[in-house]
Protein backbone atom coordinates (compact mmCIF):
# COMPACT_ATOMS: atom_id res chain seq x y z
CA UNK A 1 0.00 0.00 0.00
CA UNK A 2 2.76 2.24 1.01
CA UNK A 3 4.46 1.57 -2.45
CA UNK A 4 1.74 2.20 -3.94
CA UNK A 5 1.14 5.52 -2.62
CA UNK A 6 4.71 6.91 -3.19
CA UNK A 7 4.90 5.72 -6.72
CA UNK A 8 1.82 7.76 -7.18
CA UNK A 9 3.42 10.57 -5.78
CA UNK A 10 6.58 10.54 -7.55
CA UNK A 11 4.12 10.51 -10.39
CA UNK A 12 4.20 6.63 -11.92
CA UNK A 13 0.84 5.56 -11.02
CA UNK A 14 1.24 3.49 -14.59
CA UNK A 15 3.25 0.75 -12.10
CA UNK A 16 0.50 0.41 -9.52
CA UNK A 17 -0.20 -3.00 -8.75
CA UNK A 18 -3.78 -2.03 -8.12
CA UNK A 19 -5.02 0.14 -10.91
CA UNK A 20 -5.72 -3.02 -12.47
CA UNK A 21 -8.32 -3.63 -9.61
CA UNK A 22 -9.64 -0.11 -9.51
CA UNK A 23 -10.79 -0.24 -13.03
CA UNK A 24 -12.50 -3.56 -13.29
CA UNK A 25 -14.30 -2.41 -10.21
CA UNK A 26 -15.38 0.53 -12.41
CA UNK A 27 -16.97 -1.68 -15.85
CA UNK A 28 -20.08 -3.59 -16.69
CA UNK A 29 -21.94 -1.53 -14.06
CA UNK A 30 -25.47 -0.73 -14.18
CA UNK A 31 -27.44 1.36 -11.61
CA UNK A 32 -29.17 4.41 -10.84
CA UNK A 33 -28.09 7.63 -9.29
CA UNK A 34 -28.99 9.96 -6.21
CA UNK A 35 -33.02 10.96 -5.61
CA UNK A 36 -33.64 7.63 -2.69
CA UNK A 37 -36.71 7.99 -1.24
CA UNK A 38 -36.66 10.47 1.98
CA UNK A 39 -38.74 10.14 5.32
CA UNK A 40 -39.36 12.35 8.01
CA UNK A 41 -37.55 11.13 11.17
CA UNK A 42 -37.10 12.53 14.77
CA UNK A 43 -33.40 12.67 15.53
CA UNK A 44 -32.61 14.08 19.07
CA UNK A 45 -34.03 17.59 19.11
CA UNK A 46 -34.79 18.27 15.78
CA UNK A 47 -38.42 17.24 14.64
CA UNK A 48 -38.09 17.51 11.11
CA UNK A 49 -35.06 15.90 9.96
CA UNK A 50 -35.24 14.07 6.68
CA UNK A 51 -33.21 10.55 6.75
CA UNK A 52 -32.78 8.51 3.65
CA UNK A 53 -35.48 5.50 3.40
CA UNK A 54 -32.19 3.29 2.88
CA UNK A 55 -34.92 -0.08 3.38
CA UNK A 56 -37.10 1.40 0.46
CA UNK A 57 -34.18 2.28 -1.54
CA UNK A 58 -32.95 -1.43 -1.29
CA UNK A 59 -36.42 -2.05 -2.44
CA UNK A 60 -36.57 -0.69 -5.45
CA UNK A 61 -33.29 -0.95 -6.24
CA UNK A 62 -33.95 -4.99 -5.97
CA UNK A 63 -36.54 -4.13 -8.21
CA UNK A 64 -35.13 -2.84 -10.88
CA UNK A 65 -32.72 -5.77 -11.17
CA UNK A 66 -29.12 -2.95 -11.13
CA UNK A 67 -25.48 -4.15 -9.53
CA UNK A 68 -24.31 -0.64 -8.70
CA UNK A 69 -25.94 2.78 -6.75
CA UNK A 70 -24.28 5.55 -6.89
CA UNK A 71 -25.00 7.71 -3.46
CA UNK A 72 -25.31 11.22 -3.30
CA UNK A 73 -23.78 13.03 0.22
CA UNK A 74 -25.43 16.63 -0.48
CA UNK A 75 -29.29 16.89 0.44
CA UNK A 76 -29.16 16.60 4.25
CA UNK A 77 -26.50 16.86 6.80
CA UNK A 78 -27.22 13.07 7.82
CA UNK A 79 -26.10 12.10 4.35
CA UNK A 80 -23.05 10.50 5.60
CA UNK A 81 -24.36 8.62 8.78
CA UNK A 82 -27.31 7.06 6.23
CA UNK A 83 -24.81 6.09 4.03
CA UNK A 84 -23.38 3.78 6.52
CA UNK A 85 -27.56 2.73 7.20
CA UNK A 86 -27.42 1.68 3.64
CA UNK A 87 -24.49 -0.02 3.03
CA UNK A 88 -24.55 -3.47 4.90
CA UNK A 89 -28.27 -3.55 3.55
CA UNK A 90 -26.58 -2.97 0.16
CA UNK A 91 -23.91 -5.43 0.32
CA UNK A 92 -26.44 -8.00 1.40
CA UNK A 93 -28.65 -7.36 -1.69
CA UNK A 94 -24.81 -7.74 -3.82
CA UNK A 95 -25.58 -3.80 -4.95
CA UNK A 96 -22.16 -2.02 -5.59
CA UNK A 97 -21.64 1.04 -4.45
CA UNK A 98 -20.78 4.32 -5.21
CA UNK A 99 -20.32 7.52 -3.15
CA UNK A 100 -20.42 10.98 -4.64
CA UNK A 101 -19.10 14.12 -3.05
CA UNK A 102 -20.07 17.83 -4.42
CA UNK A 103 -17.20 19.96 -5.81
CA UNK A 104 -16.74 23.66 -4.90
CA UNK A 105 -19.31 25.06 -7.90
CA UNK A 106 -21.91 22.85 -5.71
CA UNK A 107 -21.39 24.73 -2.44
CA UNK A 108 -22.04 28.27 -0.78
CA UNK A 109 -22.03 30.98 -2.13
CA UNK A 110 -21.97 29.41 -5.81
CA UNK A 111 -25.09 27.26 -4.44
CA UNK A 112 -27.07 27.05 -1.61
CA UNK A 113 -29.77 24.66 -2.18
CA UNK A 114 -28.12 22.13 0.00
CA UNK A 115 -24.84 23.60 1.61
CA UNK A 116 -22.14 21.21 1.44
CA UNK A 117 -21.17 17.66 1.48
CA UNK A 118 -21.24 16.79 4.94
CA UNK A 119 -19.45 16.32 7.60
CA UNK A 120 -15.88 17.20 5.32
CA UNK A 121 -16.90 19.47 3.44
CA UNK A 122 -14.09 20.39 0.44
CA UNK A 123 -11.44 18.79 2.58
CA UNK A 124 -11.34 16.04 -0.17
CA UNK A 125 -8.12 14.61 1.12
CA UNK A 126 -10.11 13.41 4.10
CA UNK A 127 -13.05 12.32 2.13
CA UNK A 128 -10.42 9.95 0.73
CA UNK A 129 -9.45 8.72 3.76
CA UNK A 130 -12.95 8.42 5.38
CA UNK A 131 -14.42 6.82 2.36
CA UNK A 132 -11.55 4.38 1.84
CA UNK A 133 -11.88 3.36 5.70
CA UNK A 134 -15.36 2.64 5.16
CA UNK A 135 -14.95 0.63 2.10
CA UNK A 136 -12.68 -1.66 4.31
CA UNK A 137 -15.98 -2.64 5.94
CA UNK A 138 -17.93 -2.66 3.37
CA UNK A 139 -16.40 -3.91 0.02
CA UNK A 140 -19.32 -3.29 -1.66
CA UNK A 141 -18.07 0.17 -1.67
CA UNK A 142 -16.14 0.21 -4.89
CA UNK A 143 -15.58 4.20 -5.73
CA UNK A 144 -16.25 7.67 -5.39
CA UNK A 145 -16.77 10.31 -7.21
CA UNK A 146 -16.51 14.33 -7.39
CA UNK A 147 -19.29 16.11 -9.67
CA UNK A 148 -18.31 18.88 -11.98
CA UNK A 149 -14.85 18.01 -12.24
CA UNK A 150 -13.82 19.86 -15.19
CA UNK A 151 -15.53 23.09 -14.30
CA UNK A 152 -13.61 26.33 -13.81
CA UNK A 153 -14.42 27.35 -10.76
CA UNK A 154 -13.45 23.78 -9.71
CA UNK A 155 -10.21 23.30 -11.62
CA UNK A 156 -8.50 25.95 -8.84
CA UNK A 157 -8.81 23.15 -6.49
CA UNK A 158 -8.39 19.66 -8.09
CA UNK A 159 -5.14 20.51 -9.59
CA UNK A 160 -3.57 17.78 -10.81
CA UNK A 161 -0.65 17.75 -7.35
CA UNK A 162 -3.86 17.97 -5.19
CA UNK A 163 -5.41 15.14 -6.63
CA UNK A 164 -2.48 13.24 -6.86
CA UNK A 165 -2.46 14.07 -2.94
CA UNK A 166 -5.96 12.54 -2.44
CA UNK A 167 -5.53 9.69 -4.17
CA UNK A 168 -2.35 8.82 -2.32
CA UNK A 169 -3.90 9.40 0.95
CA UNK A 170 -7.00 7.18 -0.13
CA UNK A 171 -4.70 4.79 -1.64
CA UNK A 172 -2.69 4.15 1.24
CA UNK A 173 -5.57 3.51 3.31
CA UNK A 174 -7.60 0.83 0.17
CA UNK A 175 -5.62 0.60 -3.40
CA UNK A 176 -8.64 -0.58 -4.32
CA UNK A 177 -11.02 1.95 -4.04
CA UNK A 178 -11.56 3.86 -7.28
CA UNK A 179 -11.97 7.23 -8.01
CA UNK A 180 -14.40 8.51 -11.06
CA UNK A 181 -14.78 11.91 -11.54
CA UNK A 182 -17.72 13.39 -14.01
CA UNK A 183 -17.14 15.03 -17.05
CA UNK A 184 -19.18 17.00 -20.05
CA UNK A 185 -17.47 16.60 -22.98
CA UNK A 186 -13.83 16.34 -24.71
CA UNK A 187 -14.45 18.63 -27.33
CA UNK A 188 -13.74 22.34 -25.73
CA UNK A 189 -11.31 23.70 -22.88
CA UNK A 190 -12.29 21.43 -20.60
CA UNK A 191 -11.62 18.46 -22.64
CA UNK A 192 -8.16 19.75 -22.78
CA UNK A 193 -8.19 20.30 -19.32
CA UNK A 194 -9.05 17.35 -18.07
CA UNK A 195 -5.89 15.30 -20.02
CA UNK A 196 -3.64 16.12 -17.66
CA UNK A 197 -5.46 13.44 -15.10
CA UNK A 198 -4.57 10.81 -17.31
CA UNK A 199 -2.78 7.82 -15.19
CA UNK A 200 -4.18 9.80 -11.97
CA UNK A 201 -7.78 9.33 -12.21
CA UNK A 202 -9.08 5.62 -12.57
CA UNK A 203 -12.20 6.07 -14.90
CA UNK A 204 -14.46 8.92 -15.85
CA UNK A 205 -18.24 9.28 -15.44
CA UNK A 206 -19.37 10.85 -18.73
CA UNK A 207 -22.74 13.10 -18.11
CA UNK A 208 -24.50 12.12 -21.54
CA UNK A 209 -26.98 15.07 -21.66
CA UNK A 210 -30.12 15.00 -24.01
CA UNK A 211 -28.96 18.18 -26.07
CA UNK A 212 -30.73 19.85 -28.38
CA UNK A 213 -29.43 19.88 -31.72
CA UNK A 214 -30.34 23.19 -32.59
CA UNK A 215 -28.93 24.97 -29.54
CA UNK A 216 -26.32 22.69 -27.76
CA UNK A 217 -27.10 24.98 -24.11
CA UNK A 218 -30.72 23.22 -24.17
CA UNK A 219 -31.36 20.05 -22.98
CA UNK A 220 -34.24 18.17 -25.13
CA UNK A 221 -35.51 14.57 -24.39
CA UNK A 222 -36.78 14.06 -27.98
CA UNK A 223 -32.96 14.54 -29.33
CA UNK A 224 -32.28 12.75 -32.35
CA UNK A 225 -30.86 9.12 -31.98
CA UNK A 226 -28.09 10.01 -34.64
CA UNK A 227 -26.87 12.98 -32.50
CA UNK A 228 -26.94 11.33 -29.10
CA UNK A 229 -25.00 8.34 -30.76
CA UNK A 230 -22.30 10.41 -32.17
CA UNK A 231 -21.80 12.50 -29.37
CA UNK A 232 -20.92 9.29 -27.07
CA UNK A 233 -19.12 7.53 -29.44
CA UNK A 234 -16.83 10.60 -30.20
CA UNK A 235 -16.28 11.32 -26.69
CA UNK A 236 -16.01 7.62 -25.69
CA UNK A 237 -13.43 7.55 -28.35
CA UNK A 238 -11.59 10.42 -27.30
CA UNK A 239 -11.28 9.26 -23.92
CA UNK A 240 -9.86 5.83 -24.90
CA UNK A 241 -7.06 8.07 -27.26
CA UNK A 242 -5.97 9.95 -24.50
CA UNK A 243 -6.37 7.97 -21.57
CA UNK A 244 -5.81 4.58 -23.15
CA UNK A 245 -7.66 1.58 -24.92
CA UNK A 246 -9.18 -0.06 -21.64
CA UNK A 247 -9.67 3.08 -19.72
CA UNK A 248 -13.16 2.86 -17.93
CA UNK A 249 -15.55 5.38 -18.90
CA UNK A 250 -19.71 5.22 -17.35
CA UNK A 251 -21.96 6.76 -19.30
CA UNK A 252 -24.36 8.85 -16.83
CA UNK A 253 -27.35 9.14 -18.75
CA UNK A 254 -30.47 11.29 -18.67
CA UNK A 255 -32.91 8.97 -18.53
CA UNK A 256 -34.74 10.82 -15.79
CA UNK A 257 -36.35 14.06 -15.39
CA UNK A 258 -34.12 16.73 -16.16
CA UNK A 259 -34.68 20.64 -16.24
CA UNK A 260 -37.55 19.78 -19.43
CA UNK A 261 -39.63 18.85 -16.91
CA UNK A 262 -40.44 15.61 -18.38
CA UNK A 263 -38.32 12.40 -18.97
CA UNK A 264 -38.04 10.87 -22.05
CA UNK A 265 -39.96 8.62 -23.40
CA UNK A 266 -39.73 4.84 -22.92
CA UNK A 267 -38.55 4.03 -26.20
CA UNK A 268 -35.95 6.95 -26.29
CA UNK A 269 -35.30 5.55 -22.29
CA UNK A 270 -34.36 2.46 -23.98
CA UNK A 271 -32.60 3.71 -26.34
CA UNK A 272 -30.08 5.47 -23.91
CA UNK A 273 -29.23 2.70 -21.80
CA UNK A 274 -28.37 0.11 -24.31
CA UNK A 275 -26.58 2.73 -26.09
CA UNK A 276 -24.52 3.38 -23.11
CA UNK A 277 -23.73 0.80 -21.74
CA UNK A 278 -23.17 -1.14 -24.91
CA UNK A 279 -20.78 2.42 -26.15
CA UNK A 280 -19.15 3.26 -22.55
CA UNK A 281 -19.37 -0.23 -20.69
CA UNK A 282 -21.09 1.03 -18.10
CA UNK A 283 -24.33 2.84 -17.40
CA UNK A 284 -26.33 4.98 -14.78
CA UNK A 285 -28.98 6.18 -15.05
CA UNK A 286 -29.84 10.51 -14.05
CA UNK A 287 -31.52 10.32 -11.81
CA UNK A 288 -32.90 7.05 -9.74
CA UNK A 289 -36.45 6.61 -10.99
CA UNK A 290 -39.51 7.30 -8.05
CA UNK A 291 -42.33 4.23 -8.07
CA UNK A 292 -44.12 6.27 -10.01
CA UNK A 293 -41.76 7.72 -12.89
CA UNK A 294 -43.66 7.44 -16.28
CA UNK A 295 -40.57 5.54 -17.90
CA UNK A 296 -39.26 3.46 -14.57
CA UNK A 297 -40.52 0.26 -16.85
CA UNK A 298 -38.52 0.99 -19.67
CA UNK A 299 -35.58 1.15 -17.08
CA UNK A 300 -36.28 -1.97 -15.20
CA UNK A 301 -36.84 -3.75 -18.37
CA UNK A 302 -33.18 -3.15 -19.36
CA UNK A 303 -31.81 -3.64 -16.44
CA UNK A 304 -33.61 -6.92 -15.92
CA UNK A 305 -32.41 -8.08 -19.54
CA UNK A 306 -28.64 -7.56 -18.46
CA UNK A 307 -29.08 -9.63 -15.32
CA UNK A 308 -30.53 -12.24 -17.27
CA UNK A 309 -28.00 -12.20 -19.70
CA UNK A 310 -25.53 -12.42 -17.04
CA UNK A 311 -23.87 -9.08 -17.39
Amino acid sequence: MVLAAILLLAGLPQSDPYASVRADALRHAYGTYDQAPERVQKIGNDPESKRVDVEKLISQLEDLHVNTYEWLIWHESTDWDDLHRFLPLAQKAGINVWVMVTPPSENPPIITAHGYSEPFRQDYVKWGEEIAKLSLKYPNLKAWASDDFVIKNNRRKYTVDYIKEVMAKSRAINPKLAFVPIFYTMFDERGEWLKQFAGVVDGLQFSHRLLNPRNLNEMDPATPHDVDKKFLEDNVAEIHRDFGANFPVVALEYSSIYRVGKPPSNEKTTFLLKLGYEEAGSVLCYLHPSDTAPNRQAIKDYFTSLKNSGQ
